[in-house]
């Protein structure tokens, strides 16, 4: 049975630091581009959100006192 000495550990994980770098550089480019997209529909979100809570508190009600006056 081979035995594994210090050289070759230390060369598996150099190996894997360096893996681990390209792949971690990768990750951080996708998540800066995803994040901006996330951004923008969470834009979108808040408008939508905000033009409901007009329509609920000052449109509806002036509907229905429209509506109850007649």
């Amino acid at each position: 049975m081979n035995k594994i000495n210090n050289d070759v550990l230390l060369e598996r994980i150099n190996n894997l630091i360096e893996t681990n770098k390209t792949e971690h550089e990768a990750i951080l480019a996708q998540t800066t581009k995803t994040n901006g997209r996330v951004n923008n529909l969470e834009s979108w979100q808040n408008r939508i959100i905000g033009g409901m809570v007009i329509v609920d508190v000052i449109v509806l009600p002036l509907v229905l006192w429209w509506i109850t006056t007649k």
